[in-house]
């Protein structure tokens, strides 16, 4: 059964995405999962939501930022298996 990849994650939440496509599996062409489709509106949020985050972000000491990235590499990590299976 194909996964569905709930939405597209946006300004720090969700948004649903009006439509998705299949994203197949080269070995066998079966649905691996439906991904969202972002829309160019969609792509521009995601641009203009980055841009404004990362004023906050550049002003965070280098000990704070590398904290949040550790955390990254640790759920990274954690869900290795998964990416695996994704790629």
């Amino acid at each position: 059964m194909a996964k569905q990849i709930e939405g597209m994650y946006i300004g720090g939440g969700w948004a649903p995405a009006a439509n998705t496509y299949p994203d197949l599996n080269p070995s066998d062409g079966s649905t691996w999962a439906q991904i969202p489709d972002a829309t160019v509106s969609d792509a521009r949020n995601a641009i203009e939501s980055a841009n404004e985050a990362f004023e906050e972000w550049s002003q965070l000491p280098f000990n704070k930022r590398a904290h949040y990235m550790l955390k990254v590499a640790e759920v990274l990590e954690r869900r290795q298996m998964d990416i695996v299976e994704a790629i």
